[in-house]
């Protein structure tokens, strides 16, 4: 499984990141802001 790593630390496997950040961009454990053009 593929994991990915926010900017602020977190670490979450990738399909379920993807489906968060497509209607939220916060972390979504901490809510730190992550910029609309970022990648995950």
């Amino acid at each position: 499984m593929e994991v990915t790593r926010m900017p602020c630390k977190h670490t979450f496997y990738g399909g379920c990141l993807t489906r968060w950040l497509e209607s939220s961009h916060v972390c979504p454990l901490c809510r730190h802001a992550i910029p609309a053009s970022a990648d995950p």
